[in-house]
């Protein structure tokens, strides 16, 4: 289905044998990253797996945003992580890492305590260490106190003091 364009004649077919004991579904796939470490020959790895994933999800009736589509480019950014094979890098995305500073700064500078909050900030954090595993260390003993049902306010410093 496109924009702008008549709808295909199987959407309103099952569209319209539905009731509320028949219904139909829809998968709509939005993201599909395959990175290659190649030669100067050509194409990689990357290009056959993601054509035959295209042709396979085109089979199947998949949708997929052919125009999102971007092939053979050294550097890439892709659910806020970066892949630089320029610089030969992985790791978080810069806006990534830029936003979720600013959120902790927020939440240390607010003073209240939310666990909800401290869980958002410290699963954002864990994204970004993933590929740095030993700046992990850090945030040892946030977790306690997170897991704690009534943090005294010595347990809140802590949190923020590794935050």
């Amino acid at each position: 289905m496109k924009k702008g364009s008549v709808l295909p004649q199987w959407f309103t077919q099952v569209a319209a044998a539905s009731s509320t004991c028949r219904t139909w579904w829809q998968i709509y796939l939005d993201n599909f990253l395959a990175a290659d470490v190649k030669d100067k020959a050509g194409a990689g790895a990357d290009q056959v797996l993601q054509g035959l994933a295209m042709h396979a999800w085109d089979s199947a009736g998949v949708l997929t945003a052919e125009d999102k589509q971007v092939l053979g480019i050294p550097t890439v950014t892709e659910l806020g992580l970066r892949v630089d094979g320029t610089q030969k890098l992985l790791g978080s995305s810069p806006e990534r890492l830029l936003k979720t500073m600013y959120a902790t700064l927020h939440f240390i500078r607010r003073g209240n305590w939310s666990k909800k909050e401290a869980q958002i900030i410290l699963g954002r954090w864990a994204f970004i260490l993933q590929y740095r595993r030993a700046a992990m260390s850090v945030l040892a003993r946030s977790w306690e106190v997170v897991e704690m049902s009534w943090p005294y306010s010595k347990h809140v410093a802590i949190l923020h003091q590794e935050l």
